[in-house]
C-alpha cells in the first residue's frame, strides 16, 4: 500500500516480492493498476495505493487496504483495523465485519476485478511496464481474477497473529 500519495509513483519498484509484475492503465480510471504474483502463488492487486487487495494461493482474500482502513480475513468474515493515533503510539482499532458489511465489502471488491477482468478479455488494458518485460501473464491473470469472482469461499482461513 501507497504511505503517502508521493509513494504511489515507486509503487511498482517497491513491490519487488511481486514477480512477475505489471502495471496497466484501464480507460477511465486515473490510477494505475499494479498486478503480481509472488513465487508461492499469492496475487496482488493495487488499484493506486488504495484500495490494494491481497490473496492466498487458492485466490481468496488474506488481507486489503480499503478506504484508509487495513482489514484481515477471519475466514468468515474480515476484521477492520483502523489506526487510531495516540500521542505515544498508533493503536489499531479492531472491527469484525457484520454480514451486510461484509456483502458490501466483496461486492465492492469484486467490481473493482470484474472491471480489470473485462479490460483484459476485451483487450482494452494498457499495459505501462512489465516486470520481468518478457513476461506474458496477463492471461494467467485473467485465470486468477476468474477464480476470485466465482469463489464459493470467497475468504482465506484466518490469518494467525
Amino acid at each position: 500500500m501507497a504511505r503517502q500519495s508521493s509513494d504511489k509513483e515507486d509503487l511498482m519498484a517497491e513491490v519487488v516480492t511481486l514477480s512477475p509484475r505489471v502495471a496497466l492503465l484501464i480507460p477511465g480510471l486515473l490510477d494505475e493498476i499494479i498486478a503480481g504474483k509472488r513465487t508461492d502463488g499469492r496475487w496482488s492487486i493495487f488499484f493506486g495505493g488504495d484500495p490494494v487487495y491481497h490473496f492466498d494461493s487458492q485466490s481468496r482474500l488474506r488481507r486489503a487496504f480499503l478506504d484508509g482502513n487495513l482489514y484481515r480475513s477471519q475466514g468468515a468474515t474480515l476484521a477492520r483495523l483502523t489506526r487510531q493515533p495516540t500521542p505515544t503510539a498508533t493503536v489499531l482499532l479492531r472491527h469484525d465485519l457484520e454480514a451486510a458489511e461484509l456483502a458490501d465489502f466483496l461486492q465492492r471488491m469484486r467490481l473493482q476485478l470484474a472491471r480489470l477482468a473485462a479490460a483484459i478479455k476485451l483487450g482494452t488494458v494498457a499495459i505501462q511496464q512489465l516486470i520481468p518485460p518478457t513476461a506474458d501473464f496477463l492471461p494467467e491473470l485473467a485465470q486468477h481474477l476468474n477464480l476470485v469472482l466465482n469463489a464459493e469461499t470467497p475468504l482465506a482461513p484466518a490469518l494467525k497473529k
